[in-house]
């Protein structure tokens, strides 16, 4: 399954991700800096992240 996740790099989002990736789901988690959204793909290996674009 494939999942977006916003919040990413947040309390809830980082177990999320961690339970998707223990499941083998692919994610997509967005993250409020570009800072946060290395360390959320650093941190999970399923995902790709992207930071949030604030317009």
């Amino acid at each position: 399954m494939r999942l977006l996740v916003t919040g990413g790099s947040g309390f809830f989002g980082g177990y999320v991700l961690a339970e998707a990736a223990r499941r083998g789901h692919e994610c997509v988690a967005l993250a409020r800096s570009s800072a946060a959204a290395r360390r959320v793909a650093a941190d999970h290996a399923c995902c790709r992240c992207c930071p949030a674009c604030h317009g």
